[in-house]
């Protein structure tokens, strides 16, 4: 029946974006978005229905049966529409407290591994963008992209004078769907909820930078000069414009540029993603119990699903550095002593007839509680001192070389600029996050743009809501439960749902604190790459802050 009724509300949607589509391709993106989510929330609404009378663990069943059901339901929503939702999904699926997981396990492919455009197309719009045909520039230009995202696609090359780049080259129409898309979210926002509207508007102008690949280059040239001298072994992929110390003089000469609206021409940076360390990492554990990767995530997932106290566990769980340090020299001395044995094999019994014997090297991962520690070091470093961040540092946009150590920072197309007065406002709120203080994190919750109102009965104290929200946003996944239990939340999937809209309703937020919450969200996703899901945002920014208030002889609190 419900089938039924999913497969004729689908027909009608797609009957009435049919007729849309001639006159507004808005509509028709509109209708098809609405195609999607309205049979899964039918769906979601007749299980809720159905197991109205069932235990906590039989209804908890149901609805992990839907989710893997679902799963794939928003990635093809994205594939499909590109633009404005392959973004949303890219930080989601860099955030695993934000979904159920067989969500953001299927929303992964998105920070990384987006269908590409052919390289006829990319060839067209860098010939465009040059001014002349692309091998006056460059003397080699590989068709097969290194990463597809959700405005354009990356390509290697070299240059005429020789230097080994990357280009990035944005789709032509993805300006205008963005546009499109936003429109969608603010007529949802009109309806559900009008208080966003305002707030949406502003964060508009944050994700229109990205179109603007000049400003990008910019972005990063402001990270080179301000942030990158401060820290051994960070690097940016510093842009070819005319600052660059190696731009090719011939292609000065002509007024050829390498830096364009559509077109981003930057050095090559070492190493390997975050999000290819992760997939390594789950491959490497997988083959170590004899099961397939896909296998490995489903009993992992099934466990979580059916043992909460095991997922609690596994968000908590951050080894130190030096006991991930002595978990790597492990492997390094395993492979050694393998290495060792496999030379004296081959040199003693290959000779004689019975073969040679290979010493597969073990994967070792990087230090990931070392790792993280650097990123929000930067990243806090880039927030208080220089002023600005980068707002998008998903997993696929943070380099490792294995070699060197170093760590690169990519895709600066979100560089969000705070004040000194915000700053100072937001340094507040991670102390007081991090040391417990309800009472500054209440004062800096709202200082920083943010107000709410409590409408339930329950007695808590309005200081403690403030705390709670806080820890939600930056307390990592141990704040999180704790901010959630303390606003009278059994679970995250408790505090998602409509109870929370009539509890608490947020009437002002600054698109700023935002866009630090994204940063938080996409850190998180990253250390989740690493084994490290489960440490706070505020204990690690916490230094940063506090560097930043001493010198400037402030207190933690408000007097």
């Amino acid at each position: 029946m419900l089938r039924t009724a999913n497969a004729f509300l689908a027909s009608l949607l797609a009957g009435a974006g049919l007729y849309f589509y001639a006159a507004d391709e808005g509509a028709w993106r509109y209708l098809a978005v609405g195609a999607s989510v309205a049979p899964m929330y039918l769906d979601y609404r007749w299980r809720g229905w159905r197991s109205g009378g069932l235990g906590e663990e039989e209804r908890q069943r149901v609805f992990d049966e839907y989710h893997k059901e679902w799963a794939e339901e928003p990635l093809s929503v994205c594939l499909s529409l590109r633009g404005f939702y392959v973004k949303i999904g890219q930080v989601m699926s860099g955030q695993p407290d934000m979904l159920p997981a067989p969500y953001s396990e299927s929303l992964k492919v998105l920070q990384e591994n987006v269908p590409h455009k052919p390289f006829p197309t990319i060839k067209g719009i860098v010939e465009s963008e040059l001014g002349c045909a692309m091998d006056v520039a460059f003397s080699s230009f590989e068709e097969e992209p290194i990463g597809a995202a959700s405005i354009g696609q990356v390509h290697r090359a070299t240059l005429r004078s020789g230097e080994r780049v990357v280009v990035k080259v944005q789709y032509p129409e993805t300006e205008a769907y963005f546009a499109m898309d936003f429109a969608t979210i603010m007529r949802i926002f009109e309806v559900v909820n009008p208080e966003m509207v305002e707030i949406l508007e502003e964060q508009k102008a944050c994700f229109e930078q990205e179109f603007d690949y000049k400003q990008e280059a910019a972005n990063l040239r402001r990270m080179c000069d301000e942030v990158r001298p401060f820290f051994r072994g960070l690097r940016f992929p510093e842009p070819y414009d005319a600052k660059h110390p190696r731009f090719p003089k011939a292609l000065a000469n002509s007024g050829i540029p390498l830096v364009t609206k559509r077109l981003l021409v930057m050095d090559e940076m070492p190493g390997r993603t975050v999000t290819k360390f992760g997939s390594l990492m789950l491959a490497d554990a997988a083959a170590k119990e004899g099961v397939t990767p896909d296998e490995f995530k489903k009993n992992l997932m099934d466990k979580m699903s059916s043992d909460p106290d095991f997922a609690v566990r596994m968000m908590s769980a951050v080894p130190s550095e030096a006991q991930f340090e002595w978990y790597r020299r492990g492997l390094l001395a395993k492979d050694l002593a393998r290495r060792a044995l496999a030379a004296a094999y081959n040199w003693t019994a290959a000779p004689l007839g019975y073969g040679r014997m290979e010493a597969e090297p073990s994967l070792v991962p990087p230090n990931g509680p070392r790792l993280m520690k650097f990123l929000y070091d930067v990243h806090g470093f880039s927030i208080f001192e220089a002023g600005a961040f980068n707002a998008d540092p998903h997993p696929g946009n943070v380099m490792f070389d294995d070699a060197t150590g170093d760590v690169s920072l990519v895709d600066y197309g979100q560089l969000i600029t705070l004040d000194e007065e915000y700053r100072i406002h937001f340094a507040r709120l991670i102390v007081a996050i991090d040391e417990g203080n309800a009472k500054t994190a209440q004062e800096a919750f709202t200082k920083c743009g943010n107000k709410f109102l409590w409408r339930a009965t329950d007695e808590v104290n309005p200081v403690d809501i403030s705390l709670a929200v806080a820890n939600i946003h930056f307390g990592g996944s141990v704040g999180m439960l704790q901010g959630i239990k303390s606003l009278g939340f059994d679970n995250l999937a408790d505090a998602m749902g409509p109870e929370m809209a009539r509890k608490c309703a947020i009437t002002e937020s600054n698109p700023k604190y935002g866009m630090l919450q994204r940063m938080g969200f996409c850190l998180s996703g990253v250390g989740q790459n690493l084994g490290t899901s489960g440490l706070s945002q505020a204990q690690l920014l916490a230094p940063a802050a506090s560097r930043f208030l001493q010198k400037r002889s402030l207190s933690k609190s408000y007097k």
